[in-house]
């Protein structure tokens, strides 16, 4: 795996090492996805308040054609305030690394680190899989 991420100062962030132990969600968006930003993060938001148990990790993938700055990426907020920590995939690396189909791409790992679901999308169909492969990771 490619991980570490970066936060938004710049910091290296790997959220397997960090949230060893737990169930991780992470969704691969970028702002200009109007299917991430109109559904898949919405989603993100109500997924992580009914599925405690599992964190959940937003990534803002930098393609190399489509970058964005900072502001940019927190404009897509309410008050330029994300309820939730967003980092940074740099050159799309984790991204490619697991060979995402597109944004909204979501990878759930289990409390091993194993990934377990790779699911692409925001339609009906992926928040359906997103709901089972979670209630099936809570069970474990």
């Amino acid at each position: 795996m490619k991980f570490p991420l970066e936060t938004f100062e710049g910091n290296p962030f790997d959220p397997l090492k960090t949230y060893s132990g737990k169930p991780v969600l992470i969704i691969f968006y970028h702002t200009s996805c109007l299917g991430c930003t109109g559904r898949a993060l919405p989603l993100a938001y109500e997924l992580s308040k009914n599925h405690p148990k599992v964190q959940l990790v937003v990534v803002h993938v930098e393609f190399k054609s489509m970058k964005c700055s900072k502001e940019e990426v927190l404009a897509i907020f309410t008050d330029q305030k994300p309820p939730f920590p967003i980092y940074f995939d740099k050159n799309a690396e984790n991204f490619m690394s697991f060979e995402a189909e597109g944004t909204p791409h979501w990878l759930l790992f289990d409390k091993k680190g194993q990934l377990t679901h790779s699911v692409f999308g925001s339609q009906d169909g992926a928040h359906n899989r997103l709901l089972y492969a979670l209630a099936e990771i809570e069970e474990n």
